[in-house]
């Protein structure tokens, strides 16, 4: 069985940007720290772990050693459910979180687990924060397209209904998450939000199509210097006294 530390007013959930991943509070023990995936060998420390993936994927989507990790690991682990591999791990509660916390069914990633569960914790029996609690987020950006499209908007409802809650909810400056670069109506830009963005996405549609083109090129390359070697082979063929076959064409 896990060692389950004692419970803090103060959480921090710790993701995988490098921007500001280094800037959650390992020093400061009055913090529990939350990991997640392979993000074992960038922490200093870590309290509880969450790995939602199906076990069966683990290796093949992070490697032994993250296996070994597992395996060894004293403290909670938060999967789907016990695995016996696994000492350490216990079942999300996720049917409680979805009564309590996420009534939407709304888990688009690891990091809407981990924060349902901090906002649980973290609140009364009449959803009101606790004396003094406070959730950290760390090395969590979520851009990109598709898949962090969702991942990005189920982190910032739950970091909404924490706040509605009373929970402090920091976010370092140098994160990009709940931020925009214009504010709707009062400032110009939303048609085209980033000029350089559109840039970038045009210059990106450019080179894609300089690069089918060269492939096709590449192609064509391609089968013209395979005629001439198979021609190439004809003509020794023919020259040490081979019969060649006669090619008919018809008049057009």
């Amino acid at each position: 069985m896990p060692v389950v530390p004692p419970k803090r007013h103060k959480i921090a959930v710790v993701g995988f940007a490098s921007n500001t991943r280094d800037e959650a509070p390992y020093k400061d023990t009055s913090w529990e720290i939350w990991g997640l995936n392979n993000l074992w060998s960038f922490l200093p420390r870590w309290d509880r772990w969450f790995e939602v993936h199906d076990p069966k994927q683990l290796e093949g989507l992070y490697g032994p050693e993250y296996i070994k990790f597992l395996k060894e690991a004293a403290q909670p682990i938060y999967m789907q459910a016990h695995v016996p591999e696994y000492p350490a791990s216990i079942a999300y509660p996720k049917a409680e979180l979805e009564e309590r916390v996420n009534p939407r069914k709304f888990w688009p990633s690891s990091i809407s687990f981990m924060l349902a569960l901090a906002i649980d914790e973290l609140s009364d029996s009449d959803k009101r924060a606790i004396p003094g609690a406070e959730i950290f987020i760390a090395g969590i950006d979520l851009l990109g397209d598709d898949e962090y499209t969702f991942q990005r908007e189920g982190c910032g409802h739950l970091i909404g209904l924490a706040e509605g809650r009373g929970i402090k909810v920091t976010i370092p400056e140098k994160a990009s998450l709940l931020k925009a670069n214009y504010e709707y109506g009062y400032q110009s830009g939303e048609f085209s939000p980033d000029a350089f963005d559109t840039y970038l996405a045009s210059q990106a549609a450019q080179y894609t199509k300089k690069q089918q083109e060269a492939i096709a090129t590449v192609h064509t390359y391609d089968g013209a210097s395979q005629a001439f070697q198979t021609a190439r082979t004809m003509f020794k063929h023919y020259s040490r006294g081979g019969a060649v076959a006669k090619v008919e064409t018809k008049p057009a």
